[in-house]
Order: structure tokens, then C-alpha cells, then sequence
């Protein structure tokens, strides 16, 4: 911890090298918000895509890609979201059974 001090802040590092059930993910704050942020601008375009369509044929194609658009962040943002969890990380980090026993 000594070594991040100044770089990382205290709870990320504590949250990585710890990652028990007790500890809440630092980052899961910004990452809600980041997902209701997206749910509401997915209702909004749906809306549009609804009513405004009808009356601007033309915006159809541009709410389309902007839809598109969201979803795959949608998408990312979920990636990012297990990439964070500190039991990834320690899955990848805790050692390995080892394998090399000779079966008879």
C-alpha cells in the first residue's frame, strides 16, 4: 500500500488486495450512475423513435444509430463492470493447482 500511496487512493488498493464480501467496489457509484444515465437516454431515443419519427421521417436513420450507439455502450459498460470486480482479478492473480502429479 506504501507504494501506490500518492498514485491510487487507500479503499482501491484495500478493495484489490482484500476483495472480501465486506468491501464495496470504490468504482460502483460512477458505474450506476453511468447505467442510469444510459437506461434513461435508451427511453428517450425509443421515444423519439415512436413519436417524432412519424412526423420527421428523415431522423429516423441518425435516432437508429444513436440507439445503436447506446446499446453498445450498454454492452462495455458491463464488461468494464466484471473487469473491476476484484474477484476477477484475484481469480487471475491466486495460484494455480498444480497439475503436474503423475497419474497412475
Amino acid at each position: 500500500m506504501s507504494q501506490t500511496k500518492g498514485i491510487i487512493t487507500a479503499d482501491i488498493v484495500h478493495y484489490y488486495l482484500y476483495c472480501n464480501q465486506t468491501l464495496s467496489n470504490p468504482f460502483q457509484q460512477p458505474l450506476t450512475i453511468f447505467q442510469r444515465s444510459l437506461t434513461t437516454m435508451q427511453i428517450q431515443i425509443q421515444g423519439l423513435l415512436q413519436f417524432a419519427v412519424p412526423l420527421f421521417p428523415t431522423a429516423e436513420r441518425d435516432l437508429l444509430g444513436i440507439q445503436h450507439l447506446l446499446n453498445s455502450s450498454e454492452a462495455s459498460l458491463h464488461q468494464l463492470t466484471a473487469l473491476l470486480d476484484c474477484r476477477g482479478l484475484n481469480k487471475v492473480c491466486s495460484p494455480q493447482p498444480n497439475w503436474n502429479h503423475s497419474i497412475t
